[in-house]
């Protein structure tokens, strides 16, 4: 797939492809050398990587095959991490450059939101760079047989990426706005509705039955924890549907955006995962999934935010929320 880098000045656009790598390598050599109790599930990884067997991912027949292949070199679980982080890492900022016009800003709001949302960088972030970098090349190029392989791979890895594979059928048209918008905002009203009923005890009939309902959905989804109900949590769905608006607005209304079939399948993924996020808010295994999908906004704010004051205004206020979070909070991430 052909890069749509289509900055002027050839010599300013090899400064930013530069710096855009520097960042890179900087995230790739936090992400090896870390300590191992630093990220969400990190320790659990390692203690897996240095007894499969006891592993909780045991069963997931494709991540299993990569650990004993990794294992044939070395046992060292810091040798898991140097390798998983090239390849996730290195996976993830060729697709930012090659599917977006601004990469140095790609790779830094990639930074800020979601690397060191959790310094995870394992099972899931492997799932979101190869489909990034290979499934959404097999939508645009309408190459099915070869989607549906991938998905294959990436369910031996990972069960949540089966959730990947009707996109393949969903991303490629393009609706009219007046649909997004009412979807959009009937999701936005039902999240709402649900913090009332969290916050005031409304609705109890309709979540004793949500409570059975999930009772009996099969153990791999019973064990998971719904998510709570953190202010931190909050914010961050509050961000993705500022977020979302934005490019909702630059792409119909703006008359700016060249509405390709690259920016048609990631804003229905980006759609798709807003939707996910708003009506499954406090179930924690359908978070993971919208993560997945809400990481296409990288690539749509990446194209679509032709002011440079935009990329400008956007970092800004993540650094803001990076400080908070992190270094005043300390709630996760490298400030562990």
């Amino acid at each position: 797939m052909r890069t749509i880098v289509t900055i002027n000045n050839q010599k300013l656009q090899i400064q930013f492809l530069a710096w855009s790598f520097f960042v890179f390598l900087i995230l790739y050599l936090i992400s090896a050398f870390r300590p191992f109790d630093v990220g969400t599930d990190t320790m659990t990884y390692v203690q897996g990587y240095i007894n499969p067997r006891t592993s909780v991912q045991s069963r997931n027949i494709g991540y299993n095959a990569l650990i004993t292949f990794l294992r044939y070199f070395s046992d060292d679980p810091r040798f898991f991490l140097i390798i998983i982080s090239l390849v996730t890492q290195l996976l993830i900022y060729i697709s930012i450059v090659k599917f977006t016009k601004y990469p140095l800003f790609g790779i830094l709001m990639y930074a800020l939101v979601f690397y060191c949302l959790s310094l995870n960088i394992l099972r899931q972030f492997i799932i979101t760079a190869l489909f990034y970098q290979f499934g959404v090349t097999y939508i645009l190029k309408k190459n099915l047989p070869a989607y549906c392989v991938l998905i294959t791979i990436l369910f031996t890895i990972h069960e949540l990426s089966i959730i990947l594979l009707p996109l393949y059928f969903l991303s490629r048209k393009f609706l009219s706005p007046v649909y997004y918008l009412g979807l959009w905002l009937a999701s936005a009203a039902f999240l709402f509705l649900n913090q009332v009923n969290s916050l005031f005890g409304l609705f109890k009939q309709a979540d004793t039955f949500l409570r059975i309902y999930m009772a009996n959905l099969p153990n791999y989804f019973s064990e998971v924890e719904k998510l709570s109900n953190s202010e931190v949590s909050l914010n961050g769905v509050i961000l993705d549907q500022i977020i979302f608006a934005t490019i909702f607005y630059l792409i119909f209304y703006s008359n700016k955006i060249k509405v390709t079939p690259t920016v048609i399948v990631f804003f229905n993924i980006f759609f798709a995962g807003i939707i996910l996020q708003n009506l499954f808010f406090f179930i924690q295994i359908i978070q993971r999934v919208s993560i997945i999908l809400i990481f296409a906004n990288i690539y749509l704010a990446s194209i679509t935010f032709y002011k440079l004051y935009y990329r400008i205004a956007y970092l800004v206020i993540f650094c803001l929320l990076f400080y908070v979070r992190f270094v005043l909070n300390g709630i996760s991430g490298v400030f562990h």
